[in-house]
């Protein structure tokens, strides 16, 4: 029984790791100043755009957070 819990934390590893890295590329992009407005479907959301953007850094620097440190002593 406890090989197939630790084989299924192990296959749903690399589902972390491209989550926390999507999630960094999230935040260098705030970092660098990238301008989310300019993008094609930010500008038909309207002021909307930015309350969804604030969110998606928010959601980023929780998912860095939280799995950033099992990946990291795991």
């Amino acid at each position: 029984m406890d090989l197939i819990i630790n084989q299924g934390s192990s296959n749903s590893n690399w589902a972390e790791v491209i989550l926390v890295i999507i999630a960094l590329i999230r935040v260098y992009l705030e970092v660098i100043n990238f301008n989310f407005n300019s993008l094609p479907l930010t500008a038909k959301m309207g002021s909307n755009g930015e309350k969804v953007h604030r969110f998606g850094l928010i959601m980023a620097v929780g998912v860095i957070v939280l799995f950033s440190p099992s990946l990291l002593l795991g």
